[in-house]
Protein backbone atom coordinates (compact mmCIF):
# COMPACT_ATOMS: atom_id res chain seq x y z
CA UNK A 1 0.00 0.00 0.00
CA UNK A 2 0.97 3.83 -0.66
CA UNK A 3 1.21 6.32 1.77
CA UNK A 4 -2.19 7.67 0.12
CA UNK A 5 -3.89 4.16 0.59
CA UNK A 6 -3.18 4.02 4.30
CA UNK A 7 -5.08 6.74 5.76
CA UNK A 8 -7.64 6.05 3.33
CA UNK A 9 -7.98 2.01 4.72
CA UNK A 10 -8.06 3.35 8.18
CA UNK A 11 -10.90 5.78 7.30
CA UNK A 12 -12.94 2.86 5.80
CA UNK A 13 -12.29 0.67 9.04
CA UNK A 14 -12.66 4.00 11.27
CA UNK A 15 -15.85 3.92 9.03
CA UNK A 16 -16.77 0.22 9.76
CA UNK A 17 -16.28 0.40 12.77
CA UNK A 18 -18.72 3.02 13.67
CA UNK A 19 -21.15 1.37 12.19
CA UNK A 20 -20.75 -2.47 13.55
CA UNK A 21 -18.81 -1.46 16.46
CA UNK A 22 -21.24 -1.03 19.40
CA UNK A 23 -22.84 -3.78 18.18
CA UNK A 24 -19.80 -6.09 18.00
CA UNK A 25 -18.50 -5.10 21.44
CA UNK A 26 -22.03 -5.63 23.29
CA UNK A 27 -22.00 -9.11 21.68
CA UNK A 28 -18.97 -9.75 22.62
CA UNK A 29 -19.74 -8.41 26.40
CA UNK A 30 -22.47 -11.08 26.37
CA UNK A 31 -20.65 -14.02 24.70
CA UNK A 32 -18.17 -13.59 27.86
CA UNK A 33 -21.09 -13.12 30.43
CA UNK A 34 -23.07 -15.76 29.14
CA UNK A 35 -20.77 -18.81 29.93
CA UNK A 36 -19.78 -17.53 32.93
CA UNK A 37 -23.98 -17.00 33.84
CA UNK A 38 -24.26 -20.33 32.88
CA UNK A 39 -21.34 -21.85 35.20
CA UNK A 40 -22.72 -19.67 38.38
CA UNK A 41 -25.94 -21.67 37.80
CA UNK A 42 -24.83 -25.01 37.29
CA UNK A 43 -22.53 -24.30 40.47
CA UNK A 44 -25.52 -22.70 42.61
CA UNK A 45 -27.62 -25.77 41.24
CA UNK A 46 -25.22 -28.71 42.04
CA UNK A 47 -23.91 -26.95 45.08
CA UNK A 48 -27.62 -27.61 47.23
CA UNK A 49 -27.42 -31.36 47.39
CA UNK A 50 -31.32 -31.30 48.80
CA UNK A 51 -32.59 -28.82 46.20
CA UNK A 52 -31.51 -31.23 43.29
CA UNK A 53 -32.92 -34.33 45.23
CA UNK A 54 -36.40 -32.16 45.67
CA UNK A 55 -36.41 -31.03 42.23
CA UNK A 56 -36.18 -34.75 41.13
CA UNK A 57 -38.62 -35.83 43.08
CA UNK A 58 -40.65 -32.99 42.66
CA UNK A 59 -40.53 -33.43 38.78
CA UNK A 60 -39.47 -36.93 37.78
CA UNK A 61 -40.83 -38.51 41.23
CA UNK A 62 -37.53 -40.04 41.93
CA UNK A 63 -36.26 -40.29 44.89
CA UNK A 64 -32.11 -39.82 44.31
CA UNK A 65 -31.20 -39.42 47.89
CA UNK A 66 -29.39 -42.18 48.02
CA UNK A 67 -27.21 -41.78 45.17
CA UNK A 68 -23.34 -41.26 45.99
CA UNK A 69 -20.96 -38.71 45.56
CA UNK A 70 -19.61 -40.40 43.25
CA UNK A 71 -23.31 -40.39 41.35
CA UNK A 72 -23.14 -36.61 42.24
CA UNK A 73 -19.70 -35.70 40.59
CA UNK A 74 -20.93 -38.15 37.12
CA UNK A 75 -23.61 -35.96 36.92
CA UNK A 76 -21.63 -32.29 37.71
CA UNK A 77 -19.05 -33.57 35.43
CA UNK A 78 -21.56 -34.00 32.50
CA UNK A 79 -23.34 -30.90 33.08
CA UNK A 80 -19.47 -29.53 33.26
CA UNK A 81 -19.24 -31.17 30.03
CA UNK A 82 -21.63 -29.11 27.89
CA UNK A 83 -20.64 -25.77 29.85
CA UNK A 84 -17.07 -26.31 28.17
CA UNK A 85 -18.47 -27.22 24.66
CA UNK A 86 -20.96 -23.47 25.47
CA UNK A 87 -18.19 -21.86 26.45
CA UNK A 88 -15.81 -22.78 23.05
CA UNK A 89 -18.50 -22.04 20.81
CA UNK A 90 -19.24 -18.48 22.34
CA UNK A 91 -15.15 -17.79 22.17
CA UNK A 92 -15.75 -19.13 18.40
CA UNK A 93 -18.43 -15.97 17.89
CA UNK A 94 -16.57 -13.66 20.29
CA UNK A 95 -13.64 -13.91 17.93
CA UNK A 96 -15.70 -13.88 14.60
CA UNK A 97 -16.83 -10.40 15.87
CA UNK A 98 -12.83 -9.83 17.14
CA UNK A 99 -12.31 -10.27 13.36
CA UNK A 100 -15.33 -8.42 12.14
CA UNK A 101 -13.78 -5.46 14.34
CA UNK A 102 -10.53 -5.84 12.64
CA UNK A 103 -12.80 -5.14 9.40
CA UNK A 104 -11.91 -8.92 8.08
CA UNK A 105 -15.53 -9.15 7.01
CA UNK A 106 -15.74 -11.30 4.05
CA UNK A 107 -12.79 -13.70 5.05
CA UNK A 108 -12.31 -16.92 4.55
CA UNK A 109 -10.81 -16.99 8.27
CA UNK A 110 -13.49 -15.36 9.37
CA UNK A 111 -15.92 -18.09 8.20
CA UNK A 112 -14.26 -21.14 9.19
CA UNK A 113 -14.81 -19.45 12.69
CA UNK A 114 -18.28 -19.18 12.17
CA UNK A 115 -18.16 -22.50 10.66
CA UNK A 116 -16.53 -23.80 13.94
CA UNK A 117 -19.24 -22.01 15.82
CA UNK A 118 -21.88 -23.17 14.21
CA UNK A 119 -21.11 -26.84 14.49
CA UNK A 120 -20.15 -26.07 18.31
CA UNK A 121 -23.64 -24.73 18.68
CA UNK A 122 -24.88 -27.79 16.88
CA UNK A 123 -22.85 -30.45 19.37
CA UNK A 124 -23.84 -28.42 22.00
CA UNK A 125 -27.17 -28.76 21.69
CA UNK A 126 -27.15 -32.56 21.10
CA UNK A 127 -24.88 -33.05 23.88
CA UNK A 128 -26.86 -31.02 26.33
CA UNK A 129 -29.99 -32.95 25.12
CA UNK A 130 -28.68 -36.28 25.87
CA UNK A 131 -27.26 -35.46 29.20
CA UNK A 132 -30.19 -34.98 30.26
CA UNK A 133 -30.75 -38.50 30.27
CA UNK A 134 -27.24 -39.48 30.95
CA UNK A 135 -27.65 -37.42 34.34
CA UNK A 136 -31.15 -39.11 35.29
CA UNK A 137 -29.45 -42.45 34.61
CA UNK A 138 -26.47 -41.55 36.71
CA UNK A 139 -28.43 -40.57 39.85
CA UNK A 140 -30.68 -43.33 39.35
CA UNK A 141 -28.35 -46.21 38.95
CA UNK A 142 -28.84 -47.19 42.16
CA UNK A 143 -32.75 -47.73 42.35
CA UNK A 144 -33.41 -50.92 41.13
CA UNK A 145 -36.72 -49.91 39.92
CA UNK A 146 -34.88 -47.89 36.73
CA UNK A 147 -33.90 -50.57 34.76
CA UNK A 148 -37.56 -50.56 32.71
CA UNK A 149 -37.92 -46.61 33.08
CA UNK A 150 -36.65 -43.58 30.39
CA UNK A 151 -36.42 -40.35 31.27
CA UNK A 152 -36.00 -38.57 27.94
CA UNK A 153 -37.36 -35.07 27.20
CA UNK A 154 -37.06 -32.35 24.52
CA UNK A 155 -37.85 -28.68 25.75
CA UNK A 156 -39.36 -26.44 23.46
CA UNK A 157 -35.89 -24.59 23.07
CA UNK A 158 -33.81 -27.33 21.57
CA UNK A 159 -35.21 -27.44 18.05
CA UNK A 160 -34.90 -23.44 18.28
CA UNK A 161 -31.38 -23.83 19.00
CA UNK A 162 -30.54 -27.18 16.47
CA UNK A 163 -32.11 -24.02 13.91
CA UNK A 164 -29.74 -21.23 15.26
CA UNK A 165 -26.82 -23.29 14.88
CA UNK A 166 -27.30 -24.68 11.31
CA UNK A 167 -28.54 -21.03 10.00
CA UNK A 168 -24.74 -19.98 11.65
CA UNK A 169 -23.38 -23.12 9.67
CA UNK A 170 -25.40 -21.62 6.62
CA UNK A 171 -24.15 -18.52 7.24
CA UNK A 172 -20.69 -19.29 7.62
CA UNK A 173 -20.61 -21.09 3.72
CA UNK A 174 -22.17 -17.97 2.66
CA UNK A 175 -19.18 -16.34 4.15
CA UNK A 176 -16.88 -18.70 3.29
CA UNK A 177 -17.98 -18.32 -0.77
CA UNK A 178 -18.36 -14.85 -0.48
CA UNK A 179 -14.84 -14.45 0.52
CA UNK A 180 -13.64 -17.01 -1.95
CA UNK A 181 -15.51 -14.82 -4.76
CA UNK A 182 -14.08 -11.62 -3.97
CA UNK A 183 -10.64 -13.29 -3.31
CA UNK A 184 -10.79 -14.35 -7.09
CA UNK A 185 -12.43 -10.70 -8.41
CA UNK A 186 -9.25 -9.31 -6.46
CA UNK A 187 -6.99 -11.13 -8.82
CA UNK A 188 -8.68 -9.93 -12.01
CA UNK A 189 -8.39 -6.12 -10.91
Amino acid sequence: MTDTALPAADAKLSTLRGKIGWICRALQFLLVGYPLWILWIIIEYWGDRAFVEAHYQKFFKLDISGASYGQFAAAVALHLFVWVLLAVMCFCLWRVLGLYLEGRIFTIETALWLRRAGILGLVTTIADFATRSLIVLVLTAHLPSMADKHHSFLTSDDPLHLILALIVIAFAHIQKTAAEIAGENAQFV
